[in-house]
């Protein structure tokens, strides 16, 4: 018989944990504010950042509300439904931020871009058909309380979210594995891969051991919920910091680039001589595609002089 979650316990948790993220909401408003006034220009990938980050924000805030039997006793149960499932979809946003990002990476490879929207509309699946599943009932002077019918819905929640970060991280290292050695640790594509590995570490550790308390148990009730949620909200907030750091990096016209290959018959700029084999693409971590001669990449100071000596035409 599954645990179930202690309302006070729950409930208390739940305050902290939402007053850490408003508090995360409110210190970072610089981008909003920035995009607001026209300092900067909206790009679509922004739409999976405020997406994510509010939609945790809704969900969070309307567990508080529910929790605080502020809720009507006949729509309990469809209210936290939505506020779960809304918890769900934020863990869901958290991943395509970095999705998006290996797009890039991989030249907007057909193949890659086909496999990942593969994953993420069977993520979105689970969302929905699992998120149904979890229940609340009213109790009296507590408020709405989460009631798991059955925890292997909220662990394949999870558990896809273990995996699709996996997969992302490990396409990633593949990829940048090529140009690791001649990429400076200063150009804004080891900043991608640093940033990468703390997000998807940070997340593959807090949904294993949510997993593992869900599936295990515990004598503490109210540890489950509050590892979900903690697994939701530090996802979120993890995420969308890349982003934003990311976002800045992009718009400063002083960081550095480095072009990555799109296929092993790309371009490949020896640092010494400056010689360069033919490639038909290039892509930078901006977002701008190139069909220009690879020796253009080539800094002045690398390309070799070709001024002809006048004592040799004589």
């Amino acid at each position: 018989m599954p645990p179930t979650i202690s309302p006070k316990t729950f409930g208390r948790a739940n305050h902290v944990l939402w007053g850490l993220y408003v508090w995360e909401v409110l210190s970072s408003l610089d981008l909003e504010w920035s995009l607001l006034t026209g300092k900067k220009k909206f790009k679509w990938p922004l739409i999976f950042y405020f997406a994510n980050r509010y939609s945790y924000l809704a969900a969070s805030t309307m567990a508080i509300v529910l929790n605080d039997a502020l809720a009507n006793p006949n729509s309990c149960h469809y209210l936290f439904t939505t506020a779960i499932v809304l918890g769900y979809m934020a863990q869901a946003f958290a991943g395509i931020n970095l999705a998006i990002r290996l797009v890039g990476i991989w030249a907007k490879d057909v193949v890659i871009i086909a496999f990942l929207c593969a994953m993420v509309a069977g993520y979105w699946v689970i969302v929905i058909l699992e998120g149904s599943r979890v229940s609340a009932t009213y109790v009296a002077n507590a408020g709405c309380t989460i009631k798991y019918d059955n925890f292997g819905s909220v662990s394949t929640i999870l558990a896809y979210s273990l995996c699709f970060d996996s997969v992302i991280l490990c396409l990633s290292l593949y990829k940048l594995r090529i140009g690791m050695a001649q990429m400076p640790r200063g150009a804004l594509t080891f900043v991608v891969l640093k940033q990468g590995v703390i997000f998807f570490g940070i997340a593959v550790l807090v949904n294993l051991i949510t997993v593992i308390v869900l599936h295990v148990g515990t004598q503490t009730p109210a540890l489950p919920g509050i590892c979900m949620v903690a697994s939701m909200m530090l996802c979120t907030i993890v995420a969308c910091r890349a982003v934003r750091s990311l976002y800045e990096r992009l718009r400063d016209p002083s960081q550095k680039e480095y072009v990555f290959p799109s296929s092993r018959r790309s371009t490949v700029l020896n640092g010494q001589s400056g010689e360069a084999r033919s490639s038909s693409k290039l892509y930078n971590l901006r977002g701008e595609n190139s069909t220009e001669n690879p020796a253009e990449s080539i800094s002045p100071s690398e390309q070799p002089s070709e001024q002809p000596s006048e004592q040799s035409r004589g």
